[in-house]
């Protein structure tokens, strides 16, 4: 089926995690191609007179009005976007005789944007070929001693025309050609000679071919001239001649091309009937393979690494219609399975069999045994694993065993205008050898005849590991044997179990020594530290081993890392300077009402009594920027109106009631006592009321600003229309991004590589008090008094908790898509809740890009947890992150 006519709409709606929906088709609304619309009116009209004019006129007359367009799709090349991931990885090595090669694109519809059987949308116009080496003519141009290492894919680089017009005895594809084939522009320069004897730079003129403005320069160097293509002009029909004159020096010649350049294989008509697709759609019963080797599929995403691709999780698979084989191939590597007994010197080896001839090998002898086995030629012609015997040496029963391995080159071509030959016997053209097919990517691979799948590698990650697997712990290899207590030899295997290495490290008066360090990442969980107040320098986050003389400068190059990061985004620096100066601008205006008489008089507030959200919303309304108005207003229509209005209408006839009515005046009027605005400003700060105002969601600093200005929003209690306050949501968003880590360099995370070896797997637990010193070194920036410095001491801990929540949002909101369930929630993971993870260096990262990885509470795996982050950190290097419950 086609998600473009399944009956469930266009199927967009996302998938439940690791589930897949598979279609037959995705079908684009418009092919590619040139298209013209065309316009005319026609107008009849009988007239309602009798006698009158029939009106029959059509506008234009001639000819209609025609607009001209074009449907750009790729057909001679592809963008690398284009391309997600290919199977058998690019350059891998392993037993993928029981495999069909595939491509997948990021495209859903990309197979289906042009027509290859008329009429049938259906059928794809590309397909993915699988090729030994020697089944690919090398290009007119390779040297004749060239290995397949120069040009492993076999294939050329042309221009349009020579793909379209190959040689004689080579037959190109039969298109219809396209405005965006650029046919009719000069679009590439070969220099044939360079020349020599030239000081200045020659003048370049291109013309005939039947077009004009082509353009071109020519630079100087050594003598000899280079060119570059400054226009490529129009309408030409043919190739264009170069004239290239002046300059002082002779012999320069070039070369003009038209149309893309674009990558092509030549095949023979031989090799093209065996492998390509058959498409019969007149034969009988009709046959169409092609249509079966391309699909569309959506999945889900959720555990695997964010892709930010335009359909999210929507991706087209073309696949190859071949199995590879391991042979005919040399014997790639010979394995020793039994060392055997008795042997004073080294046997003979043979390897025979296989169909094979040429591969030797010699094993090496210590102690009676053979210790291993070299392989010194591998041959060649070999189908099958060759045996391996041992004769000679004094000793028995040693066994070996061998590998064989061959080349392959997949390509995707194009097919597009080879329809008519898609069938079991081509009336081929008279003449007609080989063929040219555009390849539009191409990559190479070794099918071995045993080992080295996704499987095997997944299990030789933890080879050899005991059951608790304390040898996958993120830590250097320290021996395990006990150490003498109290000796630095115990101190060091302690620091090494726990996570350190011993970095070198220069002190403030330039004395060189070295100094432990652990990343974030550790093998156990650390208990967070109860400092309350958050680190105001590297220096105070320097830990003193006193009884060594030594430094643990973890935290301290975690302030400083944090810090760093902070300094070089100048959007974070601006937001939290901003928010600040809010907060503070909150707190000075808060002072000022709450020791104004007059706000005093008219809303009866002298002091802050409530507390939690009550207080909150008590100061929320001593920010209303019509506070003195609104309260007058009611002063007026209240007490006034009950109190004081019916005494002065009395006081004219009763001097004591006028007495009473200045009483009154005065009683409201009372002035405010005299206060340290310091101590003021300190109070207010200290007051948990401000302090949850300051991190109010709705937003303080809003608040602040529009009750200053007179201008803002006018929802009760001025909350802002949006609900949130953008600059406090950016930074906790920040935070919560630096909290996995994001733009902290590699080696603060992983400070050995020995730590990380190549095929490895390693888990361990994020530090929190690491986490702590990385975010108080961010919000250290900026800090421009004391009063900020107060400022950051209350509020730090606030900041602190919202990020901790933020961490836990950072994927779905770099990913554009809400949450997938899982059954531990977000909302349900405590801020207390530590953090853990995984980093696994394998080449299963590089061949596999949509590995998913799945993370559970419980050992039964039927408690998912969700993903905080996962990325490719380098091609080979995947980090994973994720709540520790």
């Amino acid at each position: 089926m086609s998600p473009t006519n399944n009956g469930n709409g266009n199927g967009n709606g996302s998938l439940p995690a690791g589930e897949i929906r598979f279609y037959d088709n995705y079908l684009p609304p418009l092919d590619a191609g040139d298209y013209v619309i065309s316009a005319q009116q026609s107008v009849n009209s009988t007239s309602v007179i009798a006698g009158g004019n029939t009106l029959n006129q059509t506008f234009p007359t001639t000819p209609p009005l025609t607009q001209a367009f074009t449907v750009v799709a790729p057909r001679f090349t592809l963008d690398p976007a284009d391309i997600h991931s290919v199977f058998p990885p690019a350059s891998s090595t392993g037993t993928f005789d029981q495999n069909l090669s595939h491509i997948v694109l990021t495209k859903r519809n990309l197979p289906w944007e042009r027509f290859l059987v008329s009429d049938d949308q259906t059928t794809p116009w590309m397909a993915l070929l699988l090729l030994s080496p020697d089944e690919i003519i090398a290009p007119a141009n390779t040297p004749p001693n060239a290995g397949t290492l120069a040009n492993p894919s076999r294939a050329g680089t042309y221009n349009l025309p020579d793909v379209l017009s190959p040689p004689a005895g080579t037959l190109g594809p039969s298109l219809t050609t396209e405005s965006q084939d650029l046919l009719g522009q000069v679009t590439s320069l070969r220099v044939t000679s360079a020349g020599s004897g030239y000081t200045s730079a020659p003048t370049v003129e291109i013309s005939g071919g039947g077009g004009t403005g082509a353009t071109a320069t020519a630079q100087v160097q050594n003598g000899a001239i280079a060119l570059t293509l400054t226009g490529g002009g129009t309408g030409y029909t043919s190739d264009p001649t170069v004239t290239i004159s002046g300059g002082g020096g002779t012999g320069a010649t070039a070369t003009a091309q038209r149309g893309v350049v674009c990558r092509a294989i030549d095949i023979t008509t031989a090799t093209f009937t065996q492998l390509t697709p058959r498409v019969e759609p007149t034969a009988n019963p009709a046959v169409n393979e092609l249509k079966y080797l391309a699909h569309c599929r959506q999945v889900s995403t959720a555990d695997k690494v964010i892709t930010q691709t335009k359909d999210d999780g929507w991706f087209s698979v073309v696949i190859g219609n071949r199995f590879p084989g391991p042979g005919a191939g040399p014997v790639l590597s010979v394995t020793l399975i039994e060392e055997g007994l008795n042997y004073t010197s080294a046997p003979t080896v043979t390897i025979s069999g296989g169909g094979g001839t040429g591969a030797t090998a010699v094993a090496q002898v210590a102690d009676g045994i053979v210790t291993s086995l070299t392989l010194v030629s591998g041959g060649s012609g070999y189908t099958s694993p060759p045996t391996v015997s041992f004769s000679g040496g004094g000793g028995s029963g040693a066994t070996g065993s061998t590998q064989i391995g061959a080349p392959w080159v997949a390509h995707l071509v194009s097919l597009e205008g080879y329809e008519n030959y898609l069938v079991d016997s081509p009336a081929w053209p008279s003449g007609t050898n080989n063929v040219r097919l555009v390849s539009l990517y191409s990559w190479n691979f070794t099918c071995l005849s045993e080992s080295g799948d996704f499987r095997d590698l997944m299990l030789n990650l933890i080879q050899g590991e005991a059951v608790g697997g304390a040898g996958l712990l993120l830590r250097l290899p320290v021996t395990s044997a006990q150490q003498p207590s109290g000796s630095a030899q115990a101190t060091v295997q302690q620091a090494l179990n726990e996570g350190y290495a011993a970095v070198s490290y220069e002190t403030m008066i330039g004395d060189d020594t070295f100094a432990w360090y652990r990343g974030p990442f550790a093998p156990a969980p650390r208990p967070l530290f109860q400092h309350g107040t958050p680190y105001g320098s590297s220096a105070a986050a320097m830990i003193y081993d006193q009884s060594n003389a030594l430094f643990d400068q973890s935290y301290a190059v975690a302030w400083q890392t944090g810090r760093l990061v902070a300094l070089a985004d100048q959007s974070f620096g601006a937001k939290l300077l901003a928010w600040r100066r809010a907060g503070n601008r909150t707190v000075n205006l808060l002072a000022a009402r709450l020791n104004s008489s007059t706000v005093q008089s008219l809303t009866a507030c002298r002091t802050l009594t409530a507390k939690g959200s009550d207080g909150v919303d008590q100061l929320r309304s001593l920010l209303k920027r019509d506070l003195v108005s609104s309260s007058f207003m009611s002063y007026l229509t209240g007490d006034f109106s009950k109190n004081v209005a019916p005494l002065i209408a009395q006081s004219a006839a009763a001097p004591s009631v006028s007495r009473a009515v200045a009483a009154a005046l005065t009683e409201k009027s009372s002035p405010a006592a005299a206060t340290n605005p310091i101590e003021t400003l300190r109070s207010l700060y200290d007051n948990p009321a401000v302090q949850q105002l300051l991190l109010d969601p709705k937003g303080a600093g809003q608040l602040s600003d529009a009750a200053v200005s007179g201008k803002g929003v006018e929802a009760v209690g001025d909350a802002p229309s949006n609900g949130t306050d953008p600059l406090l949501d950016y930074i906790t968003a920040w935070l919560g991004q630096l909290r996995l880590f994001y733009g902290v360099p590699f080696v603060n995370l992983v400070p050995d590589a020995r730590m990380l070896p190549q095929e490895s797997l390693r888990f361990f637990f994020i530090d929190p008090n690491y986490l702590d010193a990385l975010v108080a070194g961010a919000l250290s920036i900026g800090m421009q008094s004391s009063r900020d410095q107060l400022l950051q001491a209350v509020t730090y801990p606030g900041l602190l908790a919202a990020a901790q929540q933020a961490t836990l949002q950072v994927r779905s909101k770099l990913s554009g898509r809400a949450p997938q369930a899982a059954s531990v929630q977000v909302s349900e993971i405590s801020q207390q809740a530590g953090m853990a993870g995984l980093l696994l260096r394998s080449s299963v990262v590089s061949g596999w890009p949509g590995l998913e990885v799945r993370v559970y509470s419980d050992e039964d795996g039927t408690t998912p947890l969700p993903l905080a982050r996962m990325d490719r950190l380098a091609p080979d290097l995947l980090l994973c992150l994720f709540p520790d419950t």
